[in-house]
């Protein structure tokens, strides 16, 4: 008497489930179903087994298994045997997301939709009704991506990383332009590290190997006068982006992983190693500040000792740049001899004459030195006080 009502309390739960599961998310049986089969890939399992450690009937677990299927999960089965756990999709699932992810922060809560309009809009839309921080969205697929300037990103499906993260810093709204540039170090070193490939980072927000754009970084805030209330901080970067899937406007100025190495890349442990890499320094940012990532960006800088012109709400203005400050800002020499400190624009780089690459070089050279004063006042302060490591020369001006 008892096993039937269970068995018909399970039929419940399964019908349950297949009324209200969506396509992206997990219902509580398959991920039961999934952390079981995780525990013996490539093994095939009766079953009867199955069914005997979940403590429901075999045709619950062949509805878990269709379920897990429908989302692209690898799962082989044969009537007398039983099933095999073959692979997971390399679609980017919370499940998937999270696995091994370890983070202390960002990671903890994910969101994933197969098909959005923006991911920032929905983070927004999430931190606005209290979602903790570290929450990411991730979608496989954006309708309306966006990047600076109310610029469309191109979001096709099945190739790339779109993903926006939910912080809440706590600090007053100009560390927003620094949150942006530590965002672009973090990506840059994972990319650089994972492909073996030159990545160097465009002021602000834009990643590119060699003249072609691969990743791109856009920031948005709510704040009172003195404090954040949240930040969210979206990004994207081609993964397996063909060159027949880029529109013809792009075809010389975008490229992506895939395109640069010659390989497929598995989206899933790229997004993992990133989320990894933001939690440690998103931590650091807090715990530090800019500094040590000021000296970081300085280092893989596109821009600096270049000959730009830089568009902003007050309009266009062109120099060379020189440095990064300490609150983020772009230093440029225009070409009246004054310097300007630019926290947000769009940025071109300009052509050199040799007399400027020459001009170029000098500037390089002396923000590397920046650089190896930075590391040797760091490692200085470990030994005598902690003041000392924030204390920056500036660039020439």
């Amino acid at each position: 008497m008892d096993s039937v009502a269970v068995t018909r309390r399970t039929d419940v739960d399964e019908a349950e489930a297949m009324n209200t599961n969506r396509s992206d998310k997990l219902d509580r049986g398959a991920a039961d179903l999934l952390a079981l089969m995780r525990r013996e890939p490539g093994r095939v399992v009766s079953g009867a087994s199955l069914s005997r450690e979940l403590g429901v009937s075999r045709t619950a677990v062949w509805k878990r298994v269709n379920r897990l299927r429908a989302l692209g999960y690898g799962i082989e089965s044969t009537q007398s045997a039983g099933y095999r756990f073959v692979g997971a999709p390399d679609t980017p699932l919370a499940e998937e997301v999270q696995l091994d992810l370890a983070t202390d922060l960002i990671g903890r809560d994910v969101c994933y939709r197969p098909s959005i309009d923006s991911t920032n809009a929905l983070a927004v839309e999430m931190a606005r009704k209290g979602a903790a921080e570290g929450t990411v969205v991730v979608a496989d697929r954006q309708i309306l991506g966006r990047g600076r300037l109310g610029r469309s990103w191109v979001s096709p499906a099945g190739c790339n990383l779109y993903v926006s993260i939910l912080l809440r810093p706590p600090m007053a709204p100009a560390a927003i332009p620094q949150i942006t540039l530590m965002t672009a170090v973090s990506l840059q070193a994972v990319l650089s590290q994972s492909a073996a490939l030159p990545v160097r980072i465009k002021w602000p927000n834009d990643l590119w190997v060699g003249k072609r754009k691969i990743g791109g970084i856009l920031t948005e805030m709510a704040s009172e006068m003195d404090q954040i209330r949240y930040v969210v901080v979206g990004f994207g970067v081609n993964v397996n982006l063909t060159a027949d899937a880029l529109p013809e406007q792009l075809q010389h100025t975008a490229t992506s992983l895939s395109l640069e190495t010659g390989r497929t890349w598995p989206r899933v442990p790229l997004l993992r190693s990133i989320l990894r890499a933001l939690d440690e320094d998103y931590a650091s940012f807090c715990r530090e500040g800019f500094a040590p990532f000021r000296s970081r960006f300085i280092q893989e800088s596109m821009t600096l000792g270049r000959r730009i012109r830089v568009r902003t709400p007050e309009g266009e203005t062109a120099g060379r740049a020189l440095d990064i400050t300490e609150q983020g800002a772009l230093r440029i020499r225009r070409d009246d001899g004054s310097t300007l400190d630019i926290l947000s624009g769009e940025v071109t780089v300009l052509p050199e004459s040799p007399a400027g690459e020459q001009r170029r070089a000098g500037i390089r050279l002396n923000a590397d030195r920046l650089c190896v004063e930075v590391q040797a006042c760091f490692w200085l302060s470990i030994l005598e006080t902690p003041t000392r490591c924030w204390g920056f020369s500036r660039g020439p001006n």
